[in-house]
């Protein structure tokens, strides 16, 4: 991997951490940070995930190579829980036709809601840049762009509401629409900033002058401002101030990033994360979710030991799923099953006369 790119796999496992940490019990200890973070969490992982966006397949194998690495362990994972429950005769608080139906409030395993949305966030972007191959754009008018279509999906939000029904006994629960397009412009509005920024990232050099009034003005922004958003809930408040928020917390994290790439310990376990992040959002909420929910009864009345378990239970949520990973990979069984298929043979097959 080119030097030039660890920052960017850094910035990669930052994003992933945070999310693990916002399904962890870590939320209700400090609601305030989450409450802060929620402008950067998401935009963060979708714009480095536009970095790494590539056209260079045909629109069949495109589609089915993105089919492949995400939507493969979405139906998978989400089938084998809905056999468990049969098996097991537990009640299933949802069906198939909501693990079809692929919104964050029709599945049982909520986090993986991203897996689906992604693949539809993949595939729009793949016509977009097709339109648009060699778009050179300025900086300043990606960013432009970028809240344009922002501010748009944030009011397809508003004007969705109809979605709202009763689920999670939530009554105000908005399912919103089948693998959450509502929010597809949201999401689009980061991921094609970071399609048409690629260059200017891989290439960055942060000014920390810059880097540390960001901080100052987040920090402020979010004192006296509140944003917040929550692409799963379908809540978005004060949408000029989230986009804000979340383009200057992305050249926050990208020059923490720059900086952490200095340590050698820091950046290869970070750099892991970060490529290992599908696997981790898949399985982190078995430790910070299920093994939590397990152990919480025996640990109320015991808060030293109760704040200690928040802690290992978090660095299990990050962890954990790193050791899947590894037996995954070790099992080609597995492999085949949760990681992306090897396509060189369908590649060269086509092409050949």
């Amino acid at each position: 991997m080119s030097q030039r790119l660890h920052h960017i796999d850094v910035a990669k496992g930052i994003s992933i951490i945070l999310v693990v940490a916002n399904h962890s019990a870590f939320r209700a200890v400090a609601p305030e940070f989450f409450v802060a973070t929620s402008s950067l969490r998401l935009p963060l992982f979708f714009f480095l995930s536009g970095i790494f966006f590539s056209i260079k397949w045909p629109p069949g194998e495109f589609t089915l190579r993105k089919a492949d690495a995400l939507l493969k362990p979405y139906f998978l994972t989400l089938f084998v829980l809905w056999l468990l429950d049969i098996v097991f005769l537990n009640p299933a608080e949802f069906g198939l036709s909501g693990i079809f139906y692929a919104s964050g409030m029709t599945i049982s395993l909520m986090p993986i809601w991203f897996l689906p949305h992604l693949f539809l966030v993949h595939v729009t972007s793949y016509f977009v840049v097709r339109m648009l191959p060699s778009l050179t754009l300025r900086v300043e008018t990606v960013v432009v762009l970028a809240f344009v279509i922002f501010l748009l999906g944030a009011g397809v939000i508003l004007m969705l509401d109809i979605t709202a029904l009763q689920v999670r006994n939530k009554e105000d629960a908005r399912v919103g629409l089948p693998f959450s397009a509502d929010v597809l412009l949201m999401s689009l509005s980061f991921f094609l900033a970071g399609v048409y920024l690629k260059r200017q990232v891989i290439n960055l050099t942060p000014i920390s002058v810059l880097a540390w009034l960001f901080v100052l003005i987040y920090l402020v922004v979010n004192v006296l401002g509140s944003p917040y958003l929550d692409f799963n809930g379908r809540i978005i408040k004060q949408s000029w101030l989230v986009f804000l928020c979340a383009g200057m917390g992305i050249y926050i994290v990208l020059s923490i990033s720059y900086w952490l790439v200095r340590f050698d310990a820091v950046r290869q376990f970070l750099v892991e994360v970060g490529q290992a992040g599908l696997i981790i959002l898949v399985f982190h909420s078995f430790f910070v979710g299920s093994l939590y929910r397990f152990l919480l009864p025996q640990l109320k009345e015991q808060p030293l030991l109760h704040g200690v378990s928040v802690v290992v239970i978090f660095v299990l949520g990050v962890l954990g799923p790193l050791w899947i990973r590894e037996l995954i990979v070790r099992l080609s069984w597995l492999q085949a099953l949760y990681l992306p298929l090897p396509f060189t043979r369908f590649s060269s097959q086509k092409k050949s006369p």
